[in-house]
């Protein structure tokens, strides 16, 4: 590992043994894959969670649901709700509390958006590497290094509310992720990618149809804008020389004026 010119951690092969491109774009295809059932997980219990509004209908689809175990575990005493005298359909204990559900569809909807996310923007790192146009892969890198450094920042607000779910959950994420980000980041560096903004218009651009329009008009605002200019800069001439001209007449007819009193 070796810091180079930017000061951020980078690598030259993968696991030390392999080519860093080919390493690179394995493990992006194996996190499609992750992010593709993830995502299509996530959305099915969300519209699970919308469809069983009834509370019991709610606990027993969580009961042995791999997906809600591993993302928010085993509901705890504190999310049943004693007041309302629910009878759980799963033992003798009060059903589920109606916040708890809606929390967990909360959580499930942001974590939905996340894969979906990870899943869209894998597809363009891949494009990336395979087309060697780095443009595709500014995003994923970004979006990828802020869910990491949210992911640690979430290990400390979990273990403030003693959340050790999230906890093992963040730091999972967390510990698996970062080695793959920093690879990611080398091989970016490696073919030349940077972080530079640009008012360019992109090639895949400059031929629409609004490009073309727009790009008229710019033309035409520039071409009056120069005539304008041209006409300012005409008369401005010609003050400059009917200036002299004046005063040359003026002092010719007091001449004039002064001979004929005489």
């Amino acid at each position: 590992m070796h810091p180079k010119a930017s000061g951020l951690p980078r690598v030259e092969k993968w696991l030390l043994c392999i080519d860093l491109k080919i390493g690179v774009l394995i493990w992006t295809c194996f996190e499609l894959g992750i992010w593709a059932f993830l995502s299509y997980a996530a959305v099915d219990n969300e519209s699970a969670f919308f469809s069983n509004y009834d509370l019991y209908k709610y606990e027993e689809h969580i009961e042995d649901n791999w997906y809600f175990q591993m993302i928010f575990g085993q509901p705890e005493e504190d999310d049943y709700d004693y007041e309302m005298g629910y009878e759980s359909v799963i033992d003798d204990t009060d059903g589920i509390d109606e916040g708890y559900r809606f929390q967990t569809m909360a959580i499930n909807g942001i974590l939905m958006f996340v894969f979906i996310a990870y899943f869209i923007l894998t597809v363009f790192f891949i494009l990336a590497i395979v087309k060697r146009s780095m443009n595709f892969a500014i995003p994923y890198i970004i979006f990828d290094s802020f869910i990491i450094w949210m992911s640690l920042i979430s290990i400390f607000a979990a273990l403030f509310n003693m959340n050790f779910v999230m906890v093992r959950n963040c730091s999972i994420f967390a510990s698996i992720k970062f080695y793959p980000a920093i690879c990611n980041y080398s091989y970016f560096r490696d073919v030349g990618g940077k972080f530079t903004f640009s008012r360019d218009i992109p090639q895949f651009l400059r031929n629409s149809p609004k490009t073309f329009e727009r790009r008229s008009q710019y033309a035409e605002r520039r071409r009056i804008s120069k005539m304008k200019e041209k006409r300012e800069t005409e008369n401005v001439h010609e003050l400059q020389v009917l200036k002299p001209k004046e005063k040359f007449e003026g002092k010719k007819q007091e001449i004039l004026e002064v001979v004929v009193t005489r």
